[in-house]
């Protein structure tokens, strides 16, 4: 009975890798993909210049992939993205579609082509690459994207600031979080690296600094993390802000700082001090007086 039970289970499992296999076979992969996937040009006012992007076609398929153009922007502070349609146009593309077979690259050319009176600073594109899957009477759409940072040449701003950094008061754990506010007033996006410091008893922590990307016009939330320290006590962490246009700026706070350990050592300490202080009775003997036999 057993010998048959297990002959069933391994038939069942068979039949069923067929099934998935066959059903895997039938709906066929669907996908694109874009390079580069983001993009840095910079153009005088009224010059023109060229760009390729390389699109891939991930599926098993023939697809007809089609280009546009978006503009994007981020909301402050989480930088999610929004995309809007352009309100100049500034770039065309070679092709407007191109059909590719499963596996296939094409490179893609598109042509920049800003006014002469453009004004400098930075303006925001995204690069689209589209094409509709049809899957069991169903139609859905697959789309790849570069992001294009485009600086017009002229008198180009970059300024900013470090606002609102804010660190744990009260840490227990191995890591220090803090975050801070990284404004970018200036009229062209620019990167800023970020790094942090603990200055306290026998330490000198210090973070590996990270780098951000800040569009102008805009407030980026970035946080970060530095180790703890092995000793408790009244310690500093220093964020520092750098730009690649030279700002430099240094936020200090003040944390308290007590390790697991420090707390064990603390609560046995005073359990063995009540222990002292309160020792056990002693146990007193109780004689008893046997009357002699009658």
């Amino acid at each position: 009975m057993r010998k048959l039970f297990l002959i069933l289970l391994m038939a069942i499992t068979v039949i069923t890798g067929i099934a998935m296999a066959r059903a895997s076979a039938a709906s066929p992969q669907s996908g694109l993909q874009i390079n580069p996937l983001r993009d840095f040009q910079t153009i005088k006012p009224g010059q023109q210049k060229t760009g390729t992007l390389s699109v891939i076609n991930l599926s098993s398929q023939p697809e007809v992939v089609t280009m546009s153009v978006k503009t994007f922007s981020v909301t402050d502070y989480t930088y999610d993205y929004t995309f809007s349609a352009p309100k100049a146009d500034w770039i065309h593309f070679s092709q407007n579609s191109v059909e590719l077979e499963p596996g296939q690259t094409a490179d893609v050319t598109y042509y920049l082509n800003p006014g002469k009176n453009a004004t400098p600073g930075g303006y925001y594109y995204t690069l689209v690459a589209s094409t509709t899957v049809e899957s069991q009477g169903t139609s859905s759409t697959v789309q790849a994207a570069t992001l294009l940072y485009l600086t017009i040449e002229g008198d180009l701003i970059k300024t900013g600031n470090l606002s609102n950094a804010q660190v744990q008061r009260l840490v227990f754990g191995k890591d220090i979080g803090y975050s801070i506010n990284a404004r970018n007033s200036g009229n062209v996006h620019y990167f800023i690296s970020v790094s942090s410091k603990l200055y306290g008893i026998f330490t000198s922590n210090e973070t590996t600094p990270t780098s951000h990307l800040l569009l102008p016009g805009t407030i980026r939330r970035i946080g970060g993390s530095v180790p703890s320290p092995v000793l408790p006590g009244l310690y500093r962490v220093a964020i520092t802000f750098r730009t690649d246009g030279g700002i430099n700026q240094t936020s200090s706070r003040f944390l308290f700082y007590i390790p697991p350990w420090f707390i064990a050592v603390l609560l046995g300490g005073i359990l063995v001090y009540r222990g002292s202080k309160n020792p056990k009775p002693k146990q007193q003997k109780h004689h008893v007086n046997k009357e002699p036999d009658s």
